[in-house]
C-alpha cells in the first residue's frame, strides 16, 4: 500500500516539475492530488450492510464506529468474530485494511467514512504567482508575498510622492504612499499664485472679468476685475441712470436744477412759456406795468396767440419799451416770426411815429429802419388784420453788423479791420490826422484807361492822402467819364459815394495789407494779379500802376484798360 501511495505521489510531482505554466505550483499539485484521492463516503441502510475497510492503517473497531455506535446492532468480520455495542463486547479488535465486514443497523446512516482523505506534506511560502517572491514549492501562504516590482528591497524602500507634477514630489521616494498634493486649481501654482497674470493684478487671467469697474457708473459690475471702458453714466449730472430726476422737490417731473421761475399764466402779459415754477410775478394785461423792455442789440421771442388786443389794429399784440441813448438809425425786425406781422413805433405818449407791414426783405414779416433821438419809445408787435402766433423781435442800429456798438462807436481801429457799413477794409491809419483809409471790398466793374493821353497833369502826387485831390484834378483836366479817376469818384457802395482813385503809395499799402498772413476779411474780394491804376501821373503819355502779381510799382501807357479799386477816408 505504501508503495502504491509513493507512486501516486511521485508521478504528479514529476509532472509538476515538467509543467510549462510559470504559475503552476506544488499547491496546485496538492489540490489535484486531493481531488484524485477523495475521502470514501457511504450511506448505510437499516438492516444488514456489507462494507470494506479502505484505510491504510488498522484502527480499533470501537473507535472506527464511535460516531454511529448507538445505531449498530452487531458487526461481524470474515472469521465470524463480532462487535456487539449493546453489550460492550468487542470480539473483532482492530479493523484490517481491505477486509470486509457485515454490519446490522437499526436506522439509516448517511455519509459514513472510516478515515480522512489523503494527507499531503505542506510547506510555507508565497503562493501568489503575481508576487515577485512567488514560491512554486510552497503549499501554504505564510504572508511573505512581495508585490513591489521596482527591484528595491523593502528594507531599502523610501515612501513618498513619486508624481513629478505634484507639489510635494520626492525625487528620493521609491514607493508612492498616496501623499501627493497638487495646486488647488489648474490656473494656480503650488504656492497658490497665478500661473498667468498678464496685467500683474494678482488675478489670474483665467478668472479675469471684463466690465465697468466704476461704482458711480450706471452699468457698474461688482464682479469686474478688468476695466473695458464700457462704463455708461447719466446723460446729465442731475439725472439718475434711468433718466429720472435726482432732485425734484415739488414732484413735477422737472429736476430742481432745471426749474425756471417765472409767470406760468398764459393770459398774463409777462407769461413765460419756459417757466416751470410760478413765482407769483404774473402781471395782468390790464396792468400799466405789462410792458417788456428791449434794448439795442437784443433779440427776443414771444407769442401773441393768447395775448390781448390792447393797442394798434385788430390783432392781439405785445408792447415793448425801448430806451434810446444815442441818435442813430435803428433796424427793428420781426424776421423769423411764423405769422404775418405788423410793427408800430410810438413815442413815450403812445403817439404812433412809424409803422410797417411786409417791409424789408423777409416776406410778410416786417423790417423798420427808423431814425430815433435819445428818448423813451414803445415798439408794438402785432399781426396783419387779426393774425397771431409766435414772433421774433430784434433791435439793432444799422451799423451794428459792421462793428459799431449800439452807441455808434467803432471798435479799436487797425489795418485789416473790415467795416462793411463803411464799404471796405482799413488799409492805413494816420493817427496824427485821425484818419482811417479804407479800400473798397470789390473792384469797380469793368476796365478803364487812365485818360488824358497826350495831356500832362502836373499837380498829381504819389503820397498817401493825395489821392482824393489827384482824382479831382484828373477829372477836371480830362473832362471825360471814361477815365479811371472819374469812375472812382462816381462810384457808390453801401450808399456811400466819396470814393477816389488811390495814389501809388496807397496801392502799395493795400498790397501789403492783402499779403499779410493774418488778413481774413470775410467780405473782401482780393485784388487780382493785374496792374491797378493809381492817380499818380508820370508824364503826358504815362501814369503809374501797381502790379499786384509781382508786388511792384510799374509805368503804363495811359490808354491801357486796367482794373480800378477805389478808396475813401473816414475820420475818427
Amino acid at each position: 500500500m505504501k508503495k502504491l501511495l509513493h507512486t501516486l505521489l511521485l508521478f504528479p510531482l514529476m509532472a509538476f516539475g515538467q509543467s510549462q505554466d510559470p504559475c503552476y505550483s506544488l499547491s496546485d499539485y496538492n489540490e489535484l492530488t486531493i481531488q484524485a484521492n477523495p475521502t470514501l463516503v457511504r450511506d448505510l441502510s437499516p438492516g444488514w450492510n456489507m462494507l470494506g475497510y479502505p484505510c491504510a492503517e488498522s484502527t480499533d473497531v470501537v473507535a472506527a464506529f464511535a460516531e454511529i455506535t448507538d445505531k449498530i446492532m452487531i458487526l461481524k468480520d470474515n472469521n465470524g468474530a463480532t462487535y456487539w455495542p449493546e453489550f460492550e463486547f468487542n470480539g473483532i479488535g482492530n479493523l484490517i485494511a481491505l477486509e470486509g465486514y457485515l454490519i446490522k443497523l437499526n436506522e439509516q446512516v448517511s455519509g459514513f467514512s472510516f478515515c480522512d482523505g489523503i494527507v499531503l506534506p505542506s510547506a510555507g511560502g508565497c503562493v501568489d504567482c503575481q508576487a515577485i517572491n512567488f514560491d512554486p514549492w510552497a503549499t501554504t501562504d505564510d504572508g511573505s508575498c512581495n508585490y513591489d516590482t521596482d527591484g528595491i528591497n523593502d528594507s531599502d524602500e523610501v515612501e513618498g510622492c513619486t508624481e513629478l507634477e505634484a507639489c510635494n514630489y520626492n525625487a528620493e521616494a521609491t514607493d508612492d504612499d498616496d501623499s501627493c498634493t497638487y495646486p488647488s486649481a489648474s490656473h494656480l501654482d503650488c504656492s497658490g499664485a497665478c500661473l498667468n497674470d498678464s496685467d500683474s493684478d494678482t488675478i489670474c487671467d483665467e478668472l479675469e472679468v471684463e466690465g465697468c469697474s466704476d461704482s458711480q457708473a450706471c452699468n457698474y459690475n461688482s464682479q469686474a476685475t478688468d476695466e473695458d471702458d464700457s462704463c455708461a453714466y447719466p446723460t446729465e449730472s442731475y439725472l439718475d441712470c434711468s433718466g429720472a430726476c435726482l432732485n425734484d422737490s415739488d414732484s413735477d417731473s422737472v429736476c430742481d436744477e432745471l426749474e425756471v421761475e417765472g409767470c406760468t399764466d398764459s393770459q398774463a402779459c409777462n407769461y413765460n412759456p419756459e417757466a416751470t415754477d410760478d413765482d407769483g410775478s404774473c402781471i395782468s394785461v390790464e396792468d400799466p406795468a405789462c410792458v417788456y423792455s428791449i434794448y439795442c442789440g437784443d433779440a427776443t421771442t414771444g407769442s401773441t396767440a393768447d395775448a390781448q388786443n390792447n393797442y394798434g389794429g385788430d390783432a392781439p399784440d405785445q408792447l415793448y419799451k425801448f430806451e434810446v441813448t444815442t441818435s442813430m438809425s435803428y433796424e427793428i425786425s420781426t424776421c423769423g416770426s411764423d405769422f404775418d406781422t405788423y410793427l408800430r413805433v410810438y413815442d413815450e405818449n403812445m403817439t404812433e411815429l412809424y409803422s410797417g407791414d411786409d417791409t424789408g426783405d423777409c416776406g410778410n414779416k416786417t423790417i423798420l429802419n427808423v431814425l430815433l433821438d435819445p428818448a423813451t419809445y414803445f415798439i408794438l408787435v402785432e399781426g396783419y388784420s387779426t393774425a397771431s402766433g409766435n414772433y421774433s423781435l430784434s433791435v439793432q442800429n444799422n451799423l451794428s453788423l459792421s462793428g459799431y456798438d449800439c452807441e455808434g462807436n467803432l471798435p479799436p481801429l487797425q489795418v485789416g479791420l473790415e467795416i462793411e457799413a463803411e464799404g471796405g477794409v482799413i488799409f492805413h491809419i494816420d493817427e496824427d490826422e485821425r484818419k482811417a483809409y479804407l479800400v473798397s471790398s470789390e473792384d469797380i466793374s469793368g476796365f478803364y484807361s487812365w485818360g488824358c493821353e497826350g495831356l500832362e497833369i502836373t499837380n498829381t502826387d504819389d503820397a498817401i492822402g493825395s489821392g482824393e485831390a489827384n482824382s479831382q484834378t484828373i477829372v477836371d483836366a480830362c473832362n471825360t467819364d471814361n477815365c479811371a479817376a472819374y469812375q472812382a469818384i462816381v462810384h457808390v457802395r453801401n450808399g456811400i459815394g466819396d470814393w477816389y482813385l488811390p495814389t501809388i503809395s496807397e496801392l502799395e499799402k493795400i498790397y501789403q495789407m492783402q499779403a499779410a498772413d493774418d488778413f481774413t476779411a470775410e467780405s473782401f474780394t482780393a485784388l487780382a494779379n493785374d496792374y491797378y491804376w493809381s492817380s499818380s501821373e508820370v508824364d503826358l503819355d504815362h501814369a503809374k500802376s501797381f502790379d499786384f502779381y509781382m508786388g511792384a510799382e510799374t509805368i503804363l501807357r495811359k490808354y491801357y484798360n486796367k482794373p480800378i479799386r477805389p478808396v475813401r477816408v473816414i475820420n475818427f
